[in-house]
């Protein structure tokens, strides 16, 4: 193995889950970040959804004509229903995203409520 030039570590002296930089392992993924990640993919996902819905109804719709306006319509399918279901499932990916954020501190406030209550209770019991 070669010693990494950046970090000037051995990879053979890395034994199981170990972490480059003291404190790693108590880090815990940042909830913006994962707010950020659902709802891009989520709105890039309603984009091809929705970019194909409009790819399909062009087809279906389309008389024929000549091909600068074949091209139009197409373009024009495709953007109306891309970005209306981009839109509506990024806006679902926010309210889902938001509400599991808030649940989630909520919880975490009671656990640490209920820890409080349960000290305060051994010591002056009644």
């Amino acid at each position: 193995y070669q010693q990494h030039l950046a970090l000037n570590i051995k990879p053979e002296h890395l034994e199981g889950s170990q972490y480059v930089f003291e404190g790693d392992e108590k880090k815990k993924t940042v909830y913006v970040r994962n707010m950020f990640f659902g709802i891009g993919t989520s709105y890039l996902s309603g984009l091809v959804v929705g970019g194909t819905w409009g790819l399909w109804e062009h087809m279906r719709t389309f008389d024929g004509s000549s091909q600068v306006l074949r091209k139009n319509h197409m373009l024009n399918s495709i953007t109306k229903r891309g970005t209306f279901v981009g839109n509506s499932v990024a806006v679902l990916a926010v309210l889902y995203t938001a509400s599991t954020g808030i649940l989630g501190k909520l919880r975490d406030k009671r656990r640490y409520m209920e820890r409080c209550r349960g000290r305060c209770g051994d010591r002056w019991h009644l």
